[in-house]
């Protein structure tokens, strides 16, 4: 991860977002591959939509 802490403060909510939920879903795909598939796609849906809000949000910052 680039260090641009500096420049735009508001930019390293959006990497934490965007960081977590695929570092959650690696590891729960690890503990538990058989999980159903339609409600890992519902969570993956919902982290897709929080990551736009927060893009767009950081647009209207900036």
């Amino acid at each position: 991860m680039y260090n641009i802490t500096p420049i735009v403060p508001k930019l390293t909510k959006y990497n934490v977002v965007v960081d977590m939920p695929v570092s959650m879903e690696l590891s729960e795909q690890k503990t538990a591959p058989h999980k159903s598939n339609k409600l890992e796609l519902i969570v993956f849906a919902g982290f897709v939509v929080l990551a736009v809000v927060t893009f767009l949000e950081i647009q209207k910052i900036i």
